[in-house]
């Protein structure tokens, strides 16, 4: 049986490493954040789509949602042809998402942590200041609380990164 696992887990928690690191040791993996025509930035108030073009006002940021579209990710899924594929992301819309997936994984990792990954992260500017680090660690108790009600697994992302893949692997397998 065809396994599709969510890695998910607030900007900083160490998805897109561990997704690397899952790539480098033979996995197959799909960072959704890059995936052209899965997801979209829309106004909050209009549901349209609008462009986006600075990661870290926050004023802006506020005013969007950061989307999959469903229908595309179920296709997605329908049509990977690996017996267990990792799918990484994180948009506004997880809840309406998460039943897609066989298992939901979930890194964990504490405020100053998130804080020191979003500054020095290089593959991507959201998070760089401190209004936008704010923001994200202010969704951070809702979004886990709303994940673990729904069957997620959590894994501890403060812990060393091979740690933390050794745990991802093994629940992938649970």
């Amino acid at each position: 049986m065809k396994q599709s696992i969510l890695i998910a887990g607030i900007s900083g928690s160490g998805k897109s490493e561990v997704s690397r690191r899952l790539k480098n040791s033979g996995y197959e993996t799909c960072d959704m954040d890059s995936m052209e025509g899965l997801c979209l930035m829309v106004d909050k108030k209009t549901g349209l789509p609008t462009p986006y073009d600075n990661d870290n006002d926050l004023e802006k940021i506020e005013k969007m949602y950061w989307l999959y579209k469903k229908d595309k990710l179920e296709e997605l899924i329908i049509s990977q042809k690996s017996e267990l594929v990792f799918y990484c992301g994180a948009p506004n819309n997880l809840e309406e998402i998460v039943s897609l997936f066989n298992k939901v994984i979930l890194l964990v990792a504490n405020p100053d942590i998130i804080r020191q990954r979003l500054v020095d992260r290089k593959d991507n500017g959201f998070g760089k200041s401190i209004e936008v680090q704010n923001y994200i660690l202010e969704r951070k108790e809702k979004i886990e609380q709303s994940l673990v009600a729904q069957g997620a697994l959590v894994v501890d992302a403060n812990q060393d990164i091979e740690v933390v893949v050794q745990k991802v692997i093994e629940f992938s397998r649970v």
